[in-house]
């Protein structure tokens, strides 16, 4: 009697660890630490002494636990420490999506290590050393045509409240609209300005979908298929905000539908934002990480 008991419990567990992909026990929206002080100041002096914003200029502290699959990359250097180069997003418990664009730079695949489950891109969570890096033999890095990567982990994350995969999607149709609201989240600069300093907690913005018309006639090198359009001058992303995921919520399931990519080439932090679009490459997930897209 005593062993089937620990059987069931073992399988409960076993089941508990395999959460289903999307879904978070803290709603992020409404969890979001508003406003903080310095993240105000940023936004007083862009819009006015009155108004507030929700950029990634100056959005809101994420709270602990409510983007569960966003995760911190960094580069360990030969002093052992290990510094910040983009965010990523959890799809299994042994893969991360991130953009290739800042991890393409001659380094070991094995140096970078990724932080799950904490805001805190220094510290906390789970702490897990990269083993292999997937790109796309077609990547442009001028173009950033195919700037999208899978990450394979040294060892598999423990999934908890602080720890989630994020659902994907070959169908983002009615997810992608032009002025639908999409949420986005890293740790990027939250002033364009070339004396600013990044955040080392995770800070969240609601952005707008913009037309693809949009970019086409901001970036040379948009393109309507694998490319999205979201943000603008006052809600948009910035600097080190590469790789971060662009993120929708249908019927209580939140999905990756864009990440983040970045150049001089696309912008600064006062234009609209250029994405991969996640539900083009499906088979990239698929054939490197073994995850299908719903």
């Amino acid at each position: 009697m005593r062993t089937l008991v620990l059987c069931l419990v073992v399988l409960v567990a076993a089941a508990a660890a395999t959460s289903q992909c999307g879904q978070v026990k803290k709603n992020p929206v409404s969890a979001a630490i508003l406003n903080s002080p310095e993240v105000e100041a940023v936004i007083r002096a862009k819009r006015g002494a009155n108004q507030t914003g929700e950029a990634i200029l100056g959005g809101q502290y994420a709270s602990s636990g409510s983007w569960p699959w966003t995760v911190s990359i960094c580069l360990l250097d030969w002093f052992g420490n290990c510094n910040f180069k983009t965010a990523g997003t959890i799809i299994s418990d042994l893969y991360v999506v991130s953009s290739y664009y800042d991890l393409n730079h001659g380094d070991k695949d094995t140096s970078y290590h990724v932080r799950a489950g904490s805001t805190n891109w220094n510290s906390g969570g789970q702490f897990v050393q990269v083993e292999f890096i997937y790109y796309i033999t077609d990547y442009d890095s001028k173009s950033h045509y195919d700037d999208i990567t899978v990450i394979k982990l040294g060892f598999p994350l423990t999934f908890n409240d602080y720890v989630q995969p994020i659902c994907l999607t070959s169908n983002d149709a009615g997810m992608i609209d032009a002025g639908d609201k999409a949420w986005f989240n890293g740790w990027g600069h939250t002033s364009g300005s070339i004396f600013a300093t990044q955040p080392k907690e995770m800070v969240q913005a609601n952005f707008p979908i913009d037309s693809n018309g949009l970019c086409q006639n901001k970036y040379k090198n948009y393109n309507t298929k694998t490319m999205l359009c979201a943000g603008g001058e006052s809600t948009t992303a910035c600097n080190w905000d590469a790789g971060g995921p662009l993120m929708r919520e249908k019927n209580g399931i939140w999905y990756l539908i864009g990440v983040e990519v970045t150049s001089n080439d696309f912008g600064s932090c006062e234009s609209a934002t250029v994405f991969t679009r996640a539900s083009q490459y499906c088979w990239f997930f698929s054939k490197n990480a073994g995850v299908s897209c719903t």
